[in-house]
């Protein structure tokens, strides 16, 4: 099967072909789609770093053997999503075992989402200045793990 995938951004076209077509065509799109905004610069003086812990609480009443109820623990895994200022994906990524997921982005606003297990999304934006770090700390409810 031969056909083409177009990069919107750029408005190219790429031929793609076979599994391997597939492949390379897909991770083009996911560099179109996930790039830094128009004119954001790499400069490190105009970067921020940006921190999102994330906590998983459960539910009242519902306990596990290793963390009574209600109290908060890091979340392994949690997925984070960041967008810029008009919903483009910025970051995608996991929390690490300590429920923490660090990035560098260009100064701006974004929106950042935070999902642990099956729970509830929250979301919440921020500015982030230039030559900052900033830490957004999540704490997640959820019905058990």
């Amino acid at each position: 099967m031969t056909g083409k995938r177009q990069c919107m951004s750029r408005g190219k076209d790429y031929p793609f072909t076979g599994v391997l077509g597939l492949l390379a065509a897909s991770m083009l799109l996911a560099c179109c789609t996930c790039a830094s905004p128009p004119g954001a610069s790499t400069s490190r003086r105009d970067t921020a770093t940006l921190h999102v812990q994330v906590r998983m609480r459960l539910l009242p009443g519902v306990a596990l053997p290793d963390m009574p109820a209600p109290e908060a623990r890091p979340c392994e895994g949690a997925a984070v999503d960041v967008q810029d200022d008009e919903g483009r994906p910025i970051a995608l990524g996991k929390c690490d075992n300590d429920g923490m997921f660090t990035t560098t982005l260009p100064a701006g606003r974004y929106r950042v989402t935070a999902r642990c297990l099956d729970a509830q999304a929250e979301s919440r934006e921020t500015t982030l200045r230039a030559g900052t770090a900033d830490t957004m700390r999540f704490v997640i409810t959820v019905a058990a793990p």
